[in-house]
């Protein structure tokens, strides 16, 4: 299967690759490498770090594959392709050693890939949980274990290589509706070992430590505060991805508001970036010193030097 050549053109500052079908994880490789999971091609396209050339994981079962050469200027969406290895990749989270996990949505599963892009390890079920049944991202926390976030289970697991969970968080307990989750995208581990979950369609970001325990949440302009009882003051609209800068700001893709949103260490918002023509984004991170948006349903990546 061939895929279609990528587009790059960068204009004071900003580098916008386009040809993509749905992009929706972003990580970076150890080289400098940039991860695209595509949900529409059905593919992993990893980037050099110049931009000027793109291989593909997912097209058949022999690993890499050299995609075409990049072209300068804007191109169209891709359009949406059949599946052949990968059935949905949501999202990549790359080894330092070339390797990488790869969470597929469709096809539910956690599948780790060597260096070559060989399939050493697939993961359907969890222990404990049983069958996946919609993940969506899987992030490394800083002792390298998998931060799961399943989307459809509303669950977030903390696992290790074999599948078997440490802990979870969420779930469908009525004992404690405090706890509950909906159908959160991502979760990621900040600086002090808190775990922050973009709860998607709570409209909110919840705060847990390390044991799981939640600690507070966000739901506005007015930063984290504990309890349930938070009115929502023009806050959130399904926030879908968060990262943490080396300051400590956070990042938020406002999916439903296509926009993205930074807050300071306490909650407070910092800046709402809704002027960079983004149509329902899916991820939005600091790979490099560099500002990468996964601007999803124009097939795009926009990459801003300043962020």
């Amino acid at each position: 299967m061939q895929l279609p050549p990528l587009g790059v053109e960068t204009t004071a500052g900003r580098t916008v690759l386009s040809g993509f079908g749905r992009p929706m994880g972003l990580a970076a490789g150890a080289d400098g490498s940039l991860y695209v999971a595509d949900m529409d091609l059905h593919a992993i396209a990893r980037l050099t770090p110049d931009l000027d050339r793109c291989t593909w994981l997912g097209l058949a079962a022999d690993g890499w594959r050299e995609g075409a050469p990049i072209k300068s200027g804007t191109l169209q969406r891709a359009a949406a392709r059949e599946p052949a290895m990968l059935n949905g990749p949501h999202s990549v989270a790359p080894l330092p050693d070339g390797a990488c996990w790869i969470v597929t949505y469709y096809r539910p599963s956690l599948a780790l890939y060597d260096a070559g892009g060989v399939c050493r390890a697939c993961h359907t079920s969890v222990a404990d949980l049983g069958p996946l049944q919609g993940p969506a991202t899987a992030r490394f926390d800083s002792r390298g274990r998998l931060l799961l976030t399943e989307y459809r289970m509303n669950v977030v697991a903390v696992i290790g290589e074999d599948a078997v969970p440490f802990m979870t968080i969420g779930g469908t307990d009525p004992v404690r509706p405090g706890m509950l989750l909906d159908r959160p995208h991502m979760t990621i581990e900040l600086r002090d070992g808190t775990l922050v979950v973009a709860d998607t369609w709570n409209h909110r970001l919840q705060r847990f430590d390390a044991q799981g325990r939640r600690r507070a949440v966000l739901e506005s302009r007015e930063g984290w505060r504990d309890g349930d009882d938070i009115e929502a003051d023009e806050g959130f609209m399904t926030p879908v991805a968060v990262a943490e800068t080396g300051d400590g700001r956070l990042l938020v893709t406002d999916w439903g508001g296509s926009r993205l949103m930074w807050f300071d260490e306490g909650g407070g918002l910092l800046q709402v970036r809704d002027d960079l023509g983004l149509d329902r984004p899916y991820d939005a991170q600091i790979l490099h010193d560099r500002l990468v948006v996964a601007d999803s349903h124009h097939g795009r990546i926009i990459i801003l030097r300043d962020c």
